[in-house]
């Protein structure tokens, strides 16, 4: 028989196995099983799991994240609250000039206070200085934070004369 005749039996298997003659035409072979695709499945699943695994973790971190943060901004606020800038010297005396602050920690914990005081002529910032005062439970203290220019040097009475002093970026951390 030659490749191109059709078969004259019907139900006739082609000879790779995968199609069957039905007295007309070539239609797939019904007899042939399926393939079972158990391995693919389970890396499909295993894929799955892994990715919202991941996409789970990303989430918890991610709120976590926010929650400390929101905390440390809360805290950054009340700190802010318990410091006042109580006076910007606008003239000095010998080389050292300081801003007097008033500290207040309405936490029962002891907290270290961190924070800079700016110093300010014509709209440009001439000189800063550091806080960095631990202060007891409910305690209120008086503190003189001493002020320099951006090179770290003392400031000038040129400087100071006529100045503004601003209180910025203050945090406070419970001490032990």
């Amino acid at each position: 028989m030659s490749e191109n005749q059709p078969p004259t039996a019907t139900g006739q298997i082609s000879p790779d196995g995968l199609f069957q003659w039905n007295g007309t035409a070539w239609v797939p072979n019904p007899n042939i099983p399926k393939k079972k695709h158990t391995v693919r499945n389970i890396l499909l699943i295993i894929v799955v799991i892994f990715v919202a695994g991941t996409a789970g973790c990303i989430a918890l971190i991610g709120g976590a994240a926010n929650e400390i943060d929101k905390s440390i901004k809360k805290d950054d606020a009340q700190a802010a609250k318990d410091v006042t800038l109580g006076a910007c010297p606008v003239k000095g005396e010998l080389a050292i000039h300081t801003a007097k602050l008033t500290i207040k920690n309405s936490n029962k914990k002891a907290q270290s206070y961190t924070g800079t005081v700016f110093v300010n002529k014509g709209g440009v910032q001439v000189g800063s200085g550091v806080i960095l005062e631990e202060v007891q439970g409910g305690a209120t203290v008086k503190v003189s934070v001493d002020l320099f220019s951006a090179e770290t040097t003392n400031l000038t009475h040129a400087q100071v004369d006529g100045a503004t002093c601003t209180l910025k970026k203050i945090s406070a951390f419970e001490t032990e």
